[in-house]
């Protein structure tokens, strides 16, 4: 009996990003940068709104860790939202920090908005130095999750939180550029680049099971996961957890 061809194809893709990720993991190549950040700034801009208008209604003043921080966007917002908040910007990428670099200057919040090349599982950060970790698309490319939570929990204050977005569907804000496609062949470039590096750097969903798994490893004991056409982990340091972590 024939197999379906189609299947056998994206069986073969899937199988070939799988590999390409693995080449580069962790972080988005040096080349691909400047594709990366027309995305963003088409796309996910509106998304980046929403979870900063989130972000500042919790935390309203005090320093901010963005992890994976990419050109920036996400750390940008906050600034402008929010006049008493400092944020820290760390990403593999140095092409992707001296873009948030510049952009920081642009929008004149480069004394409040600070970039610089880090490592997410080995942050260059004192213990309990931050109010609040947040991290957007970067969870479903780790090799060590668990160690990467851990690091949010060892740089985060005591009673503070990190929120982790896992935007396993966030691709879909692409969508948003088909309808202009016709009339704006750029957008078209833009979109189709970012489906292949959204295949490269999705390792594969992450199971809800799988990713209590992932926190229950972790020094973390208090958390909550949400869903809204993202999934969302806010987790908890608690004074107990400071002390004994």
């Amino acid at each position: 009996m024939l197999r379906n061809p189609l299947i056998q194809v994206d069986r073969l893709w899937r199988l070939i990003c799988k590999q390409l990720a693995y080449l580069v993991p962790e972080k988005i190549p040096e080349t691909l940068v400047s594709l990366y950040d027309g995305y963003s700034r088409h796309a996910l801009d509106k998304y980046y709104l929403e979870v900063a208008k989130e972000i500042v209604a919790f935390c309203l003043n005090g320093r901010i860790l963005d992890i994976g921080c990419g050109p920036g966007y996400l750390a940008i917002q906050v600034a402008r939202l929010s006049e008493n908040t400092c944020i820290d910007g760390v990403d593999l990428s140095l092409k992707m920090v001296m873009l948030a670099r510049n952009r920081a200057i642009e929008h004149g919040v480069e004394k409040r908005v600070k970039f610089r090349v880090g490592n997410a599982n080995a942050l260059d950060c004192p213990e309990a130095d931050y109010d609040m970790v947040v991290s957007t698309g970067v969870f479903q490319s780790l090799r060590d999750p668990v160690r990467f939570l851990d690091e949010c929990f060892r740089v985060l204050k005591p009673a503070r939180e990190a929120w982790i977005y896992y935007p396993a569907e966030i691709t879909s804000g692409a969508q948003s550029l088909c309808q202009g496609l016709a009339r704006d062949w750029p957008k078209v470039v833009v979109y189709l680049g970012m489906m292949l590096l959204a295949k490269m750097f999705q390792q594969g969903n992450i199971s809800e099971k799988d990713l209590l798994d992932i926190v229950k490893r972790s020094c973390f004991t208090e958390y909550s996961i949400s869903v809204h056409g993202d999934t969302r982990l806010k987790l908890k340091k608690r004074d107990m957890e400071a002390q004994h972590g």
